[in-house]
């Protein structure tokens, strides 16, 4: 009873394991990466730290989004904000000045769309797909510049007038075989059970 009870969870576990990863509605990354301009450590963007502002993209559905700026403790997001939004879309932002066209800072690449300068706690873009444009999840909504300093090794997906950008990293899916595994692990410790039972 207990190692079919253990078998069905391992199994459970790794449905859902395998169905969360193959869409993910909403992501979050840091802008925790500094400029520079001469030598340069690569921050990893999922590591939050105190002062960096979070990054959280929802995607609503194929063709709507949402990427929102929230500053670290409640203080406000140092503005301009930009965003490199993948493909064809229209926005909206939710501080007075509305959007405003590419740009960005120096060393980070030239993003698609940013803000005004009115600073706020959180800084949201409304975004809508365009011209047969679709998203199909969260982590499809932005794309990396292509046009930054070479010293980083990767592009941008986000930045503000903080002079911080970053980027979204996934993270790695389970091979089969180690889902395998980790059924078998629970396999194991139901006849363990059993043996441990009839002694």
């Amino acid at each position: 009873m207990i190692l079919r009870n253990l078998t069905a969870m391992a199994a459970a576990a790794a449905a859902l394991t395998i169905a969360a990863q193959a869409r993910a509605d909403v992501i979050d990354f840091f802008l925790n990466q500094p400029e520079c301009t001469n030598s340069c450590t690569v921050v990893p963007p999922t590591i939050p730290n105190s002062s960096a502002v979070e990054v959280i993209v929802t995607d609503t559905s194929t063709t709507s989004a949402t990427v929102e700026f929230v500053g670290p403790g409640g203080s406000n997001v140092d503005t301009p904000a930009y965003i490199n939004v993948s493909g064809s879309f229209s926005a909206t932002v939710s501080i007075p000045g509305g959007v405003v066209p590419p740009g960005g800072f120096d060393q980070f690449g030239t993003m698609t769309v940013g803000t005004g300068a009115v600073k706020a706690p959180t800084v949201t873009f409304t975004l809508m797909a365009t011209d047969d444009n679709s998203w199909a999840d969260a982590a499809a909504v932005l794309t990396p510049t292509t046009n930054f300093n070479p010293i980083y090794g990767h592009g941008f997906e986000a930045e503000t007038a903080t002079s911080d950008a970053g980027f979204f990293t996934p993270a790695p899916i389970p091979e089969p075989s180690s889902l395998a595994l980790f059924g078998a692990a629970f396999a194991g410790l139901g006849v363990f059970y059993r043996r441990r039972r009839s002694m």
